[in-house]
């Protein structure tokens, strides 16, 4: 990333920041990076001399701990999709022009999150069929056990009814757990779920089954 129009301020603390560079004998600066969450979550600078030994200089890591946002795009806005993106900036020198600058290289991976929903159908007996005649839908939260039965309107429920739905969900959240989703990436941890409008094909209940999986990709400049 090449220079940019400058203050005369701002050119004497660049070139005072070339000048302690070359004193150090310094040749790259690393930022380590994360962000995501709508912030930068975490940062760091190593400087390296040209015998490859960490070199410490507040001055410098001042510097560019300011600098490094005004030449280098940093996408930290997640919206449920986007998480953020982690990687490196490299820092150098350049002296090819007439006029010294600081190049950055940013070199990143973003994270990246996506809900996948496939079909699963639940044998049902003739018990749980009836009874599911007075429910309108149900929904519920796989790892936690959390579960949700949503009934149609003006319905009374036995005792007996209520224990066979308990049941039902219980078999459904088992079957919900080890149904196999298609995903892109790895599937994260505690995001299954399933629900279900209580609409039956031959016989079978109709169960949606979602889970999130995380992918990464090279981030785009």
């Amino acid at each position: 990333m090449k220079k940019s129009m400058q203050t005369e301020n701002e050119i004497e603390i660049r070139n005072e920041t070339i000048k302690l560079w070359k004193e150090l004998n310094i040749y790259k600066c690393e930022m380590e990076f994360s962000c995501g969450g709508d912030s930068m979550t975490d940062y760091d600078f190593v400087f390296y001399n040209n015998k490859d030994k960490k070199i410490e200089c507040k001055e410098l890591k001042d510097f560019f701990e300011d600098e490094v946002f005004k030449r280098v795009e940093f996408y930290v806005n997640s919206d449920g999709y986007y998480m953020g993106e982690y990687g490196s900036v490299t820092i150098t020198l350049d002296e090819d022009d007439d006029e010294p600058y600081f190049s950055y290289d940013k070199q990143a991976v973003a994270e990246w999150e996506e809900t996948f929903t496939d079909t699963m159908y639940v044998e049902l007996s003739d018990k749980e069929s009836d009874v599911l005649k007075k429910v309108s839908n149900i929904n519920g939260r796989v790892w936690d056990n959390e579960s949700n039965i949503n009934y149609q309107n003006d319905c009374v429920i036995t005792d007996e009814e209520s224990q066979t739905l308990n049941e039902l969900i219980e078999r459904i959240e088992k079957l919900s757990h080890e149904f196999i989703i298609e995903g892109r990436g790895d599937e994260t941890e505690e995001s299954r779920s399933f629900d279900s409008d209580i609409e039956l094909e031959e016989g079978k209940l109709i169960v949606n089954v979602n889970a999130r999986f995380c992918y990464t990709e090279e981030s785009n400049d």
